[in-house]
């Protein structure tokens, strides 16, 4: 008795599909949603994965791929913060545990610590070329830029 092979749906290009549905969730599922490796698993270019997924509506297969591996990594993190290990325990309390205040805090300032200053500069057609020297003071690339064309305007 011989079984009956799988019904191949063709691709865009008019050739049949390499892999199965089959195959492709099982490559998916044993490579933990790693496209690189689920092509490799299935002799087949990353690009043809994807397209697999789209042929064959396995999104949600490459989701709950995806989310057992971060479960798995969860759970590393977990088993390292229990072990002691202290890069894991600062991770997972500025990441988890921000309702305690275990954060890191950013503040950008100006030069020697003064508030940030905002200009405005007209935004209407073209600036002119003291309104871009105003703006641009204190900016030595910039100045640099607008002197370069303040010479090309001038007349011969």
């Amino acid at each position: 008795m011989t079984s009956a092979k799988p019904k191949r749906i063709p691709n865009p290009a008019g050739r049949p599909p390499k892999c199965t549905a089959e195959q492709v969730t099982e490559a998916l599922l044993k490579c933990d949603g790693n496209l690189t490796a689920a092509a490799a698993r299935l002799g087949v270019v990353r690009k043809a994965v994807y397209d697999y997924i789209k042929r064959y509506d396995l999104q949600s297969v490459l989701d709950d791929a995806r989310e057992k591996m971060v479960d798995e990594a969860v759970g590393q993190l977990h088993r390292l913060v229990r072990d002691g290990n202290l890069g894991a325990t600062i991770f997972y309390l500025k990441t988890q545990a921000k309702n305690r205040n275990y954060s890191e805090r950013i503040e950008q300032t100006g030069a020697n610590g003064e508030p940030i200053e905002y200009r405005q500069i007209r935004t209407e057609g073209r600036p002119g070329i003291e309104e871009l020297k105003t703006a641009l003071n204190g900016n030595r690339v910039a100045a640099h830029l607008v002197e370069e064309e303040e010479e090309e305007e001038e007349p011969a």
